[in-house]
Order: C-alpha cells, then structure tokens, then sequence
C-alpha cells in the first residue's frame, strides 16, 4: 500500500502502511463503529510519525507492559528499512486524538524491536519501548490471551482509523466494533500466509459491514475472560474480496490480524516479563 497523507484540521493523518512493494493494503479505521466507554480502552496507543519535521498519526498500539507497546510491523518499517526511535511520538491516556505537535502530552520511543517482519509479512508484529514507564494513573497495560482462536470468539477491535470507506478524515475519538472471526476458504484465498487460526494470522470477513480501516493498522482486537479484555489480535492487513470494488475496507472485505498468544515468547524475550505475567491468571505451564 502507498503512503498518502490525510489532512485533519492542521496536521495529516498517514493511511497506515505496508510496504510499497506488498500486496493490497488493508485497514486501519472502524466502521459501523461506536464511541468506547471512557475506561474501557485504558491500554489504547495513538503512535505518531514524523514526516517533514511534523508528527503525524500513523498507527494505533496497546500498552502490554508498563513501558512496551505493542503494534503492527508494518506501523515500524518503511520499504523494507524499520525506522529510528526517535521516529516517533507516542499518546496514551486519552479517547480523543491528540497532536504532539502542539501540547498533548507523549511519550518517546527510545528501542524499536519488529522482529523478522521485513522478511516474513505473516509475522506483522513490533514492540516499542518507551522512555519512561506509564503510571497507572494514565495508562494500564492489557493482559495478552494465550488460546487458540475459534471462529464463534468475540472479538471487538478498536481504534482511531476512518469511519466511512473511502473516507480521508479519521475518527477523532476511540471507536469499537464488533468483527466476526472466520476459517472460510477465502481467508486463504486472498492471503496464502494464513494457514488455520491457530497460526501467526487470524482471519475476519466483514459481514455486515463491521470492520477496521485505515489509520486502526496496529490496533487491538479484544475479547472478554475472567471479566476482564486481553488482547487477541493486532490489525494487520485487508482488501477486498471483489477486485472491481475500490473500498479496502468495511462491505465485502476480508482481514487479518496478528495474533498476540502466537508471539508469547517474543514480546517476553524484547520486555524481559514472563509469559506467566504477560497473561491472565491461569493455570497452564509455559
């Protein structure tokens, strides 16, 4: 997908990116979303980039350990080269979209860790480190869910990304929809990286519309245990399952995420936090 800039008041909003050389690029926005609760979301990142010495919204990320986000590779890479920490402005603590440009409170990302993304697309995943560690009183990190994943799971994905397809202008506050888990042939149809559900990618296929777009690209998909969200996926990538169709997103779309359990061991080696207290408590041995 190519990077095109979206103007939202006085600053830009990037189309969240893959590679320029990747396939059809997918979503990073809810549709037929609806405002989330004022606490619901307490882990929720709006990652910005610079570009052109301004900071840009890119990505939405999760706050999983008290100073580590996790997002998207594809949020950390341009053209196959992962960015510069110093790339990039993070905001946390709040629902509306904030503009480090210009006095919303950031933080800085002092460490950049995308794993083998550049080479291998299925594993879509980057953890970020920030400078200091979030209070408790800002942000509080999301437990990651370490299951296999079935079709009938419920899963909401949340993020900052446009509202309409096609649209230019994202949402300027945190936005949810619920999104239907899928093991259809199409899901390997259109991205053969997937294999079952149970692997680095999930599959979603839109419905009834409901979906992430542009700018949700790193965002969470959640579900419910122990009465509490974890984190089952990360948005990652999507297209349209009719070529003659131009939206990317919403209708008649088909998108995957990265899911988080299969990376346990990733983000514990990058955080230096065991798998045991990355996760919900459970009974299982790691």
């Amino acid at each position: 997908m190519h990077v095109s800039g979206y103007a939202t008041g006085s600053r830009k909003v990037l189309r969240s990116e893959l590679d320029q050389d990747s396939d059809e690029g997918l979503v990073t926005n809810i549709i037929n979303g609806v405002q989330s609760d004022s606490d619901e979301f307490r882990f929720a990142a709006q990652i910005f980039v610079k570009l052109n010495n301004t900071f840009e919204y890119k990505c939405t990320g999760s706050l999983v350990t008290e100073n580590y986000i996790l997002s998207a590779g594809h949020c950390a890479v341009r053209n196959k080269i992962q960015l510069s920490p110093d790339s990039y402005r993070i905001v946390l603590g709040s629902r509306s979209l904030g503009d480090p440009n210009s006095g919303t409170d950031y933080y800085n990302v002092v460490k950049i860790n995308s794993g083998d993304y550049v080479t291998s697309k299925a594993h879509d995943i980057a953890l970020f480190r920030l400078e200091k560690p979030v209070p408790s009183s800002v942000a509080t990190p999301i437990k990651i869910y370490p299951f296999r994943v079935y079709n009938k799971l419920l899963v909401t994905v949340a993020g900052w990304g446009v509202t309409k397809a096609g649209s230019a202008t994202p949402s300027n506050v945190l936005l949810k929809t619920v999104v239907n888990i899928s093991s259809s042939s199409n899901c390997t149809k259109y991205n053969p990286n997937w294999t079952t559900n149970y692997g680095a990618l999930l599959c979603q296929e839109s419905y009834n519309g409901n979906d992430s777009c542009q700018g949700d690209s790193g965002g969470p998909l959640v579900t419910v245990y122990g009465g509490k969200q974890v984190l089952v996926g990360v948005t990652s990538k999507g297209r349209n399952k009719n070529p003659k169709f131009t939206n990317k997103c919403g209708k008649n779309n088909i998108a995957y995420y990265t899911r988080v359990g299969y990376f346990l061991n990733f983000i514990s080696n990058e955080t230096g936090v065991s798998p045991r207290s990355l996760t919900p408590d459970l009974d299982i041995q790691f």
